[in-house]
């Protein structure tokens, strides 16, 4: 943890923390939908738009994670490289217009 200054250490438990929510929202996904097939095999119709509705919530909070966990860890990667570039004295231009 060397390489860590306390601005990216607070990111890194941040993501952390949103990942492990993911993983919960994940188990729950999973737990329901298999609740969902076995209701619509079972011909139970009862109880499945509300299983319905819990699926695509715990979908809709997996992907909204993920995505804050990437967002993350893209941050995270540039200030480490942004880091980095200013310990071997190299200048750091920001050019957001520009696509390679």
């Amino acid at each position: 943890m060397g390489n860590y200054n306390k601005e990216i250490l607070e990111l890194d438990i941040r993501k952390e923390n949103i990942a492990e929510n993911a993983r919960k929202h994940t188990i729950e996904y999973h737990n329901g939908l298999i609740k969902l097939l076995e209701a619509k095999v079972n011909g139970n119709t009862e109880g499945i738009l509300k299983l319905s509705e819990a699926v695509n919530d715990n979908l809709s909070k997996v992907i909204s994670l993920n995505n804050a966990v990437i967002e993350i860890s893209f941050d995270i990667a540039k200030k480490t490289l942004s880091k980095a570039f200013l310990s071997a004295g190299l200048k750091i231009e920001e050019n957001t217009n520009e696509r390679v």
